[in-house]
């Protein structure tokens, strides 16, 4: 990658954190005190630090990964992201998207739609699955307070789906969100020995 593209790349990722901030401006994390943005940047930067993909493909999949939820979680449509960030971008971003109508937890509604998106996923570019590996690891950073016992194991279930499923996505991406998952087992079971 010359140092012209990775500039291209840098003016991308400014303009989609933008972007980003903007479709997501009025929400939070979870635990309703975090702005939202953080969770895409965070995606990213673990693509950065992580990832065994070339440049390129890196820098690909850290935009992808600033705007994965705009489609999914906002009002932003495919056109407005094909007009900003072109073709590839808007499909990349279009295959990281679960079904709309599926936003809150529901059980295997829920799973379906994951294994639905990730049956979709399997095909693409394997930055993208880099890009839904990383997502995962970063939504299992810590589960709200107020999540159920049922729900926690139900969330780690469908993050060690999603981790078997992408076998060809970086193995050092794969291999971290393995041990967050085992991480949150291993709590999971103590507290539920204490109670």
């Amino acid at each position: 990658m010359t140092s012209i593209e990775v500039l291209e790349y840098g003016d991308l990722m400014n303009k989609a954190i933008v972007f980003a901030t903007r479709a997501h401006w009025e929400q939070r994390r979870k635990n309703g005190d975090i702005p939202y943005i953080f969770h895409p940047i965070e995606t990213a930067m673990e693509l950065y630090y992580h990832s065994d993909r070339p440049p390129e493909e890196r820098a690909k999949s850290m935009v992808a990964a600033i705007l994965h939820d705009v489609l999914e979680d906002t009002d932003t449509d495919e056109n407005e992201l094909e007009l900003d960030f072109g073709k590839e971008m808007a499909r990349a971003v279009e295959a990281l998207s679960k079904d709309k109508n599926v936003r809150v937890w529901q059980g295997e509604k829920r799973f379906a739609a994951t294994r639905k998106n990730i049956a979709e996923l399997k095909p693409k570019a394997i930055w993208l699955k880099d890009v839904r590996i990383a997502d995962r690891y970063c939504n299992l950073k810590e589960f709200p307070a107020h999540w159920p016992d049922k729900k926690i194991v139900e969330y780690l279930d469908e993050s060690a789906f999603i981790r078997n499923e992408l076998q060809n996505a970086s193995p050092e991406l794969r291999a971290r969100l393995t041990v967050r998952i085992q991480e949150h087992r291993r709590t999971l079971g103590i507290r539920q020995a204490r109670n």
